[in-house]
């Protein structure tokens, strides 16, 4: 402790200007040499590195056939654990501090739950493992076939993945996706996800949409973690 400190800490307890006002006891008639407690009324924060990172991937086990997976262990010293996940459309992942509520085909639903659709997904600050399953079979989502809007309206993809769209007949002379021109008209065009798709016509075309982007038959979660801790690690 710098002589400055300790001098304002010994000298001067009971000073309403002091950095370190201890509390008076009664019980003991206020007597500076038998201080019992201690009131900081002067604090500082300080952002600190983390002095550790662990860097991994795990992809969870099917409920119900085998041990929940661990995404990360028990650390007294944990700053934050950061999950980058890919969760198929049709999955759900459950996720708990303890294997068991995970265990059974159908995991308990006081499990906390992630799918495709929830973003961002949460950050992990608490000392406790964190275990993983999932359920559910991926699926190829079928988009919508909204109307074609009047002449230069853009229509957005509401979906979280990019479609494809098909246009054909009417007399269109030119098309934009996300305000951008890709073509005159008539064609196929990707229109990314929450994008949005434009036509210039005077006589309406036809169109048709479908997903641009198919998973891979019998597609699982996984997820990429970054599990950070300052001190010493255990």
């Amino acid at each position: 402790m710098p002589d400055s400190v300790s001098a304002d800490w010994t000298d001067s307890p009971f000073g309403e200007a002091s950095a370190f006002q201890q509390e008076q006891n009664p019980m003991l008639g206020e007597m500076p040499h038998h201080p019992l407690h201690v009131k900081v009324v002067d604090t500082e924060n300080q952002n600190v590195a983390s002095e550790f990172t662990a860097w991994s991937t795990q992809a969870p086990v099917q409920a119900g056939q085998g041990v929940a997976t661990q995404l990360c262990p028990h650390r007294y010293h944990r700053n934050v654990t950061r999950f980058r996940w890919y969760i198929p459309p049709g999955i759900t992942v459950w996720l708990a501090n303890k294997p068991d509520p995970l265990s059974s085909p159908t995991p308990a639903t006081t499990a906390y739950q992630l799918t495709s659709t929830m973003l961002p997904q949460p950050d992990y600050e608490g000392q406790q493992p964190l275990y993983a399953v999932y359920t559910g079979t991926a699926t190829n989502p079928t988009p919508s076939q909204p109307a074609v809007p009047a002449s230069t309206v853009a229509q957005q993809n509401t979906n979280s993945y990019p479609v494809q769209v098909v246009v054909s007949g009417g007399t269109a002379t030119a098309t934009y996706v996300n305000g951008v021109l890709v073509g005159a008209g008539d064609g196929t065009f990707v229109v990314p996800a929450y994008g949005s798709i434009s036509i210039t016509y005077s006589v309406a075309p036809t169109w048709v949409w479908s997903n641009a982007s198919p998973l891979t038959t019998g597609a699982t979660p996984w997820v990429a973690i970054q599990d950070e801790s300052y001190g010493t690690v255990q």
